[in-house]
């Protein structure tokens, strides 16, 4: 997939900051060519280089390349798009020796972050092609950017802009969006004339971005002159571009615009993610990689593999699921419930992204691969967690309910009965999971549901591989992560997102004509929980007598008195009335009676919600997912949320500062990912 090719590479990563603050204080860049060998190593082309804030005087510096055969690193892909490349950084500080950036590769784009290394950065490089001229170069773009400027964050901004370049080194008048940390994170836009390109024989072109009339360069959005010119590459396919300053601390990412007018079903389908953000003197740098799954309908599901060190209950990367709602507004800009806005690319291929309202940060987004095969085939894009639709990249836990989706799965369409343990196969189709068969649930040529074995609780390497025998015939193997619990409630639409299935004492359903009341104790259904007491064997029924506890939530290792149950916290987030991160009460947790592959919390709704829908945030120990809503008594159409809700400060940012003063509520026992090379 990358053996033998060359690629452009953009690096940024905030190394160090006040513990206290969140206030970053040195940051490392660097920018260059890297070549992919066969047998999984990679090296570092002479000329590349990087830049320090703290060191020669913030100037850059060659890479110490010692010769042009000597591997620097090593990689691998799997046929998903999915896997990892040892850090750059490393080949400059011995101290970043075992950093690998995991995260995902396609359409000749690779985007990851070295989170699992306890480092927030962003790595992205991109194959580029022949080298264009002004004259071929005339294609819309949207341009994100990110700039620590300085390397600090004092002069801290972001900004998405649309160029048009017009054939003869003109971009055209440029309206920019974004925000500056010394002007207080407040929403700005404005208007560049005179903004020129010109491309050398190498194939990077010279941005030249005067300042805006009446504003200093300090206060400028995104400007490029003299020493500080932008250099930027385009890819292959002339779909995206990827650019920064040689002697600075920013990164540009961008995506070939629509031509047309934008609808809600343009985006659609799974996309991988990459972002680099800080929260200034707050939470300081936050990561991540993972992917987006947009149904086309202005709604999407999240994960993250996300670090936070300065905000997340337990200081390490972490598995977060979210819901998203995108929409597109009267000024034609398309936003989101998280505070973030797009610029959408030619094709529904790509977006970038920056943050808002004091979060600063840069998402690139690229459609997933569409694979497919004859025979017995598993879409390696196509696993998902059962409940939450937390798509592939998300980390899967023994005894969860997941989906997979390929073609030639089954010869018919059966499914178990409910209240009925689960065999470990169904007509002629079997699911093994590490070589092992998987409880089923429901078959069909193009889908099944099945259990993740228990055993994958003793993994030592973090990852396990899903391979489907139907009739003797046996599929691909596609890898997955894997982790102790991640929790995903089942909603009303069979989607991850809306309203949560949950009851009353009384077996009624909560809705909202029957909404939950504040200190009422109501039940819930999930799957993802992990490892039980007393264990049961895969597939059976959860047992009423004595009941079988999630591990999770009965483990007090670590534990302290004012943390009594610290590898499991529920928590209601009221962003209508701003009563956030509300603990609530766990009665239980455990399997379902009664019910093979299904858990059950009985969770207590805390007296300061609501009224209105209400999101129920489950966290344990290494993931935290926050995907449904409940209504909460009171409710009225007026206080729903809507998806294009503007909020005061987005979600992200009100759930990233309630969560700093929890810090260490959570003992954190996440499996490392361990780099091997990548199942097919």
């Amino acid at each position: 997939m990358l053996a033998g090719n060359s690629y452009r590479f953009r690096y940024v990563a905030p190394v160090n900051y006040n513990s206290s603050t969140g206030a970053i204080t040195e940051v490392v860049a660097a920018e260059g060519v890297i070549n992919f060998l066969s047998g999984g190593t990679y090296t570092i082309a002479q000329g590349s280089t990087f830049i320090d804030n703290t060191e020669n005087s913030g100037k850059p510096q060659e890479f110490p390349v010692a010769a042009s055969t000597s591997a620097a690193g090593t990689y691998g892909i799997s046929a998903a798009g999915i896997g990892y490349i040892s850090s750059p950084l490393a080949v400059i500080n011995t101290c970043f020796e075992g950093a690998y950036e995991y995260g995902t590769y396609t359409d000749g784009i690779f985007t990851g972050s070295a989170t699992e290394f306890g480092l927030n950065d962003l790595f992205v490089m991109i194959k580029p092609g022949a080298p264009p001229t002004n004259s071929t170069f005339t294609s819309p773009y949207w341009l994100g950017s990110l700039n620590f400027s300085g390397g600090t964050d004092q002069l801290l901004k972001n900004a998405l802009v649309e160029i048009n370049p017009n054939g003869s080194g003109g971009l055209g008048t440029l309206n920019i969006s974004g925000q500056t940390f010394n002007q207080g994170g407040n929403p700005l836009t404005q208007t560049v004339t005179g903004a020129t390109y010109n491309f050398a024989a190498d194939g990077g072109a010279t941005l030249t971005i005067p300042l805006p009339s009446g504003v200093t360069a300090a206060n400028a959005l995104f400007t490029a002159t003299g020493a500080n010119a932008e250099l930027m590459y385009v890819s292959a396919d002339g779909n995206f571009v990827l650019g920064w300053n040689p002697n600075g601390f920013d990164i540009v990412f961008g995506v070939r615009a629509l031509t047309g007018a934008y609808q809600d079903s343009q985006f659609s389908g799974l996309y991988y993610l990459g972002n680099l953000s800080d929260i200034p003197e707050q939470c300081g740098a936050e990561s991540y990689w993972g992917s987006e799954l947009s149904y086309g309908n202005e709604s999407e599901v999240i994960h993250q593999r996300l670090l936070s060190q300065a905000c997340s209950y337990t200081g390490a990367v972490t598995d977060f699921g979210t819901d998203d709602y995108t929409g597109l507004e009267t000024n034609g800009i398309i936003d989101d419930a998280l505070g973030n806005i797009y610029g959408f690319g030619a094709s529904e291929n790509a977006f970038v992204a920056i943050g808002s309202g004091g979060y600063y940060s840069l998402t690139i987004g690229i459609h997933a691969p569409s694979l497919s095969a004859s025979g017995v085939f598993v879409n390696p894009t196509g696993v998902l967690n059962a409940a939450s639709w937390d798509p592939v990249t998300a980390s899967f836990a023994p005894g969860e309910l997941f989906t997979l989706y390929g073609t030639g799965l089954a010869s018919s369409t059966l499914a178990n009965a409910g209240g009925t343990p689960f065999g470990t196969s169904l007509g002629t189709t079997q699911v093994l999971v590490n070589g092992e068969p998987a409880p089923i649930y429901d078959i069909s040529p193009t889908k099944i549901d099945a259990i993740m074995p228990y055993a994958t609780a003793d993994s030592t390497t973090g990852y396990g591989t899903i391979q489907v025998n139907n009739g003797g015939l046996l599929s691909n193997q596609v890898q997955v992560y894997l982790t102790d619990a991640e929790s995903g409630i089942f909603s009303q639409g069979e989607d991850g997102i809306g309203e949560a299935i949950a009851e009353h004492a009384n077996g009624s359903f909560v809705t909202e004509n029957n909404p939950a009341q504040p200190g009422e104790t109501i039940v819930l259904a999930l799957t993802g929980m992990g490892t039980v007491t007393p264990a049961i064997t895969d597939g059976a029924l959860g047992p009423s007598g004595p009941l079988s506890y999630a591990d999770v939530y009965t483990n007090t290792t670590n534990c302290t008195a004012t943390t009594p149950n610290c590898n499991l916290l529920v928590l209601f987030n009221d962003y209508i009335n701003n009563s956030t991160q509300q603990q609530a009460t766990v009665a239980y947790a455990g399997l379902y009676p009664g019910l093979a592959g299904l858990y059950q919390m009985n969770v207590t709704v805390p007296t300061t919600v609501g009224p209105g829908d209400v999101y129920i945030e489950v966290v344990t120990d290494a993931a935290d997912v926050e995907q449904v809503t409940i209504p909460v008594s009171g409710v009225s159409a007026a206080a729903k949320i809507q998806p294009r809700q503007a909020l005061p400060v987005s979600r992200t940012v009100q759930r990233a500062l309630a969560r700093k003063a929890r810090k260490n509520a959570l003992t954190s026992s996440a499996r490392p990912r361990v780099p091997v090379h990548p199942a097919q």
